[in-house]
């Protein structure tokens, strides 16, 4: 997970405590969820780890 700052160039964020992730397997799928007062953070995916990965933000809005 990451926290989304808008705080913009040189500043630094306030410290702030990650969610606690819920994590369910259904079926095939994992199933990730958090409370929904964490707001400001966000999931990411890649489809490998390592120094060239590169990180998607995954739509948490339910609507799809």
């Amino acid at each position: 997970m990451t926290a989304n700052f808008a705080a913009g160039p040189n500043q630094v964020p306030e410290p702030s405590t990650p969610p606690e992730l819920a994590i369910a397997r259904s079926g095939n799928n994992v199933l990730i969820s958090w409370p929904s007062s964490a707001a400001g953070f966000g999931l990411q995916v890649t489809p490998s780890l390592g120094a060239g990965a590169v990180w998607t933000t995954v739509d948490t809005s339910g609507g799809g």
